[in-house]
């Protein structure tokens, strides 16, 4: 049987905030369904509900079987499902109650946390989303961008390789679902930036009409791309740099409800 055994814990993952769990239970549920990560959280008249599904799919005899066994298993066996409380609109949000334990750990939270000696510098993204101009390599140097922001490109597909001002180049090509998809944006290093006349009759309309050279990450290469323009170039959070986490960022699992938790996966007393 389960029992309770404390360890010192160095630090929480950001998943954590995604899975279902239980104060009285080390086990935890990671969901990988598609947008369960959107359904956030209301304790007043939530317009939802997590229940245990009747489908083939869950597996109801794991709910009196012990943690240790359930782990063993080599394959997901359960399911929760979101079950409407009420008829929801079209656009309306879809919110459940996180459980009073969460609640009072995010009320806590807000009240005592405090910014680190770098958190306070933290600019968002979004920030730069407007700005006409990128700053190249050199010009970082000495205007760089704060700590957590990295440019990136879009780019899915080039064109042939040609000799340019830095080697072997590519010219940027664009592709009709080229903003779409998030795969076919690629971490870069803007090297160049200048003004083309022959710009003006792109079908993109151009920012101030300037292009852009990079050297871009993609498929395991570095790749120097030119002509790309300026819509084609953002901003993004560096990895493990982004609000979410920053010096003690909030990290508490979704309580699973009281009358739905199994007696099998509590903590059992010595």
């Amino acid at each position: 049987s389960q029992t309770k055994q404390y360890v010192q814990c160095e630090s929480e993952q950001l998943f954590l905030n995604y899975c279902f769990g239980h104060r009285d239970s080390s086990l935890l549920l990671y969901p990988y369904a598609p947008a369960v990560n959107f359904i956030n959280h209301k304790s007043e008249s939530p317009n939802a509900y997590i229940r245990w599904s009747d489908r083939s799919h869950h597996h109801a005899d794991w709910e009196n079987r012990t943690v240790e066994d359930i782990l063993s298993e080599p394959y997901a066996g359960l399911a929760l499902e979101f079950v409407a409380l009420r008829d929801i609109s079209g656009g309306e949000e879809v919110f459940i109650d996180y459980g009073r334990g969460w609640e009072e750990a995010w009320n806590g939270h807000v009240e005592e946390w405090e910014a680190g000696p770098y958190d306070a510098n933290y600019v968002p993204p979004s920030e730069f989303y407007k700005d006409l101009v990128v700053h190249t390599a050199v010009e970082q140097k000495s205007s760089p961008y704060p700590w957590n922001i990295m440019t990136t490109c879009f780019v899915a597909e080039y064109g042939d390789e040609y000799t340019g001002p830095y080697g072997r180049q590519h010219r940027w090509v664009q592709t009709p679902s080229l903003f779409v998809y998030s795969y076919d944006e690629h971490e870069c290093k803007v090297l160049l930036r200048e003004r083309l006349d022959e710009y003006r009759s792109s079908s993109i309309r151009p920012l101030q009409n300037d292009l852009y050279t990079a050297q871009v990450r993609m498929h395991g290469k570095r790749l120097i791309i030119s002509h790309i323009p300026r819509q084609a170039i953002g901003f993004v959070d560096r990895r493990y740099h982004s609000d979410q986490f920053i010096t003690n960022a909030f990290r508490h699992e979704i309580d699973i409800p009281d009358d739905i938790f199994p007696t099998a996966w509590k903590y059992q007393e010595e």
